[in-house]
């Protein structure tokens, strides 16, 4: 059942350099809006983080209730807002395609154990439901007004896109991207990020990927990707446990 509570008008931020797709562009014009909802604002930045952190200022000075983030380069289906808002939850995720084919595999990551570094979502998602996830990219993702607020308090005073090291759970110095970095920050103010796998848009690469790519690709090879992609999540936690 949705939870009325989380209603309201919608922002939409998206975030790319001077050169945008038109079909990618088209896509995002035609995403279907309530009245109240705002008209996407398009911003560019030398850094994604730097833009994507603007249009939360932005919402945030604004009476919108939903923020709606997306990457510059994907094609998005027009129920999209419709149907992350529809789930009466403040914090939920598309699913889409990493840049890249061979191994090919989603920007979500498992739900965050304690362990380090987080273990890719490498399942092809039951289609029909949510699912619980440690962390996504930023490219399509629905935050509610409440979500910002709550999560403040965690931030130390920084902002809610920054390329951090997460020092205090690490204990290392390397930086780890934001989109890491915020769902966990998030889900210590009690918010859990949701995955949606019905919204799938798809990242413009030579082509536009989907994850109906990765689904009709057959399950041997995809056995073969997670194999290789969880032995070097395994790996990396290994090398961690030894240098404790």
């Amino acid at each position: 059942m949705t939870d009325t509570h989380y209603t309201g008008s919608a922002y939409i931020g998206v975030v790319g350099p001077d050169e945008i797709p038109v079909d990618s562009v088209l896509s995002i014009m035609n995403i279907e809006r309530r009245p109240g909802d705002a008209t996407p604002l398009f911003m560019k930045a030398t850094k994604g983080y730097e833009a994507r952190q603007k249009h939360i200022d932005a919402f945030m000075a604004s009476t919108h209730d939903w923020l709606l983030l997306l990457d510059h380069d994907m094609v998005f289906e027009p129920d999209t807002l419709e149907r992350l808002r529809s789930h009466g939850v403040p914090y939920v995720s598309g699913l889409y395609m990493r840049r890249r084919f061979a191994p090919m595999f989603s920007v979500w990551f498992e739900p965050f154990t304690g362990e380090w570094p987080l273990m890719p979502f490498t399942a092809d998602p039951e289609r029909g439901r949510l699912h619980e996830l440690g962390a996504s990219g930023w490219g399509c993702v629905l935050l509610h007004r409440e979500v910002i607020e709550g999560t403040r308090p965690y931030l130390d005073g920084y902002q809610e896109v920054l390329e951090d090291a997460m020092y205090d759970l690490r204990g290392e110095k390397d930086i780890i991207g934001s989109d890491i970095r915020y769902p966990i920050l998030a889900k210590q103010a009690g918010f859990t990020l949701w995955g949606d796998p019905d919204v799938r848009p798809k990242h413009i690469v030579s082509y536009p990927l989907s994850p109906d790519d990765y689904s009709g690709t057959p399950e041997s090879i995809r056995a073969e990707w997670s194999n290789y992609l969880r032995k070097q999540v395994q790996e990396a936690r290994a090398m961690r446990q030894g240098a404790q």
